[in-house]
């Protein structure tokens, strides 16, 4: 059996700093767990509410819909790796393995062994061997999880019809951020009519499919400014816009700066590092 790739998007630990009484909801665009060590309150996935507390971890698929309340006066600290999975051949033992895993579990020591030794391998992860072994603890603790999995009160709600119509919509779009798509491609894609596929973009998203595709440009370009030597009229170009002056006014709208005073950001952030 050919074990697929498991590749890292991100980690860290987040904190309520801000005090925020709830996120709004969103899209999940990868796999996502998350420990949480001093967090209160409660998290939605797919219309199903859970508790969000100390020694809890939460289990999020792409495509899934998710939202989350906290309790203001307590301190909310939660830990996470996100991860995609790669494979050229389809591998049904492990995808059964991923669709086993609950969406909400209270951690155990074994939970905790593993974890402590994913965070302390990762943090090592420009080390080969390191690397290798945040692999291994990861796919331990995934495969950990969905044995457990096997004995929950209830299974792990799939995204709808309509969430994985839209979640192939947003992948689509992220694969096309240097053409210039029109609504319509994008509905007709996933075998929606325009007006169906706007109406339920903004139900789930709070978006219209237009300004979420702009937002996913911006975000890219926002990479390449810090990242690349690229002239911003080469970005604009690159991105699909007509005109730099399009690119520039929703840049501006999105960042509430011009591209050229984001690029600036780029010494203050090599600078502190």
């Amino acid at each position: 059996m050919k074990i697929p790739e498991i590749l890292i998007t991100g980690s860290g630990t987040w904190h309520n700093n801000r005090k925020h009484k709830k996120t709004p909801s969103r899209f999940v665009l990868t796999y996502e767990i998350e420990y949480h060590k001093k967090s209160y309150g409660e998290t939605t996935i797919n219309d199903i509410s859970y508790p969000i507390k100390k020694d809890t971890i939460t289990f999020n698929r792409p495509g899934d819909i998710r939202s989350s309340r906290f309790n203001i006066d307590c301190e909310a600290e939660t830990e996470f790796f996100y991860f995609i999975v790669t494979t050229e051949e389809k591998n049904t033992s492990f995808e059964y393995m991923l669709e086993n895993i609950p969406q909400h579990i209270c951690a155990d020591e074994k939970i905790e062994r593993i974890w402590n030794k994913l965070l302390e391998y990762h943090a090592n992860k420009n080390d080969p061997l390191f690397e290798m072994q945040t692999y291994l603890h990861l796919l331990s603790l995934l495969t950990y999880l969905s044995q457990k999995g096997r004995s929950a009160p209830h299974p792990p709600t799939p995204p709808s019809q309509n969430q994985r119509a839209l979640f192939e919509a947003i992948r689509y779009m992220r694969e096309h951020l240097t053409e210039n798509l029109s609504i319509n491609d994008i509905a007709t894609h996933i075998g929606y009519s325009q007006s169906h596929f706007n109406h339920l973009f903004k139900t789930y998203t709070q978006h219209t499919p237009h300004s979420y595709y702009i937002s996913l440009k911006i975000s890219e370009a926002k990479y390449m400014l810090l990242n690349t030597n690229k002239s911003i009229s080469q970005i604009s170009e690159a991105l699909g816009f007509s005109k730099m002056s399009r690119f520039s006014n929703a840049f501006k709208k999105e960042c509430h700066m011009t591209p050229g005073e984001f690029r600036k950001t780029r010494d203050v952030i090599f600078y502190n590092d």
